[in-house]
């Protein structure tokens, strides 16, 4: 989780939505790494579940959930920055992010960026929800 958790704040850190097509730091590897964060971490809750079920329905319902929310952004920045984009979509995968940079962008990382797009709330959310698990874990034993 908090691997996952660290892509996330590394995504945040370099985004500017709207303004420019992010693809240094973590959008050189992958077109979505805040939700191949989201993943990571979901992955996280799944093993400290300790149920097999639990990680089959994991993994079915992430892609039908995040994918076409991919396309929607995929459509939008398309519009928005025309052949610039298309060039980023043959270069970096959606996804599975690639072992090698997709792009020679730096993708400068600013703190002031992971507070503005409020990844600290995610902080937050991240901590309650492992202290719910702990307690009920202390409360079974």
């Amino acid at each position: 989780m908090v691997a996952g958790e660290a892509l996330r704040v590394w995504s945040s850190g370099t985004l500017e939505k709207n303004v420019t097509i992010a693809n240094g730091g973590p959008y050189a590897y992958t077109r979505n790494p805040l939700y191949v964060g989201n993943f990571v971490i979901g992955l996280g809750f799944v093993v400290m579940g300790h149920n097999p079920w639990l990680g089959l329905a994991y993994l079915l319902l992430f892609p039908l959930i995040y994918l076409p929310t991919m396309l929607e952004e995929e459509r939008f920045l398309h519009a928005k920055f025309g052949t610039v984009y298309e060039r980023y979509l043959e270069r970096v995968p959606r996804f599975v992010p690639r072992w090698g940079p997709g792009t020679d962008a730096v993708g400068h990382f600013r703190w002031g960026l992971v507070m503005f797009h409020r990844e600290h709330r995610t902080w937050y959310g991240l901590a309650a929800a492992v202290a719910a698990v702990v307690a009920r874990s202390v409360v079974s034993a």
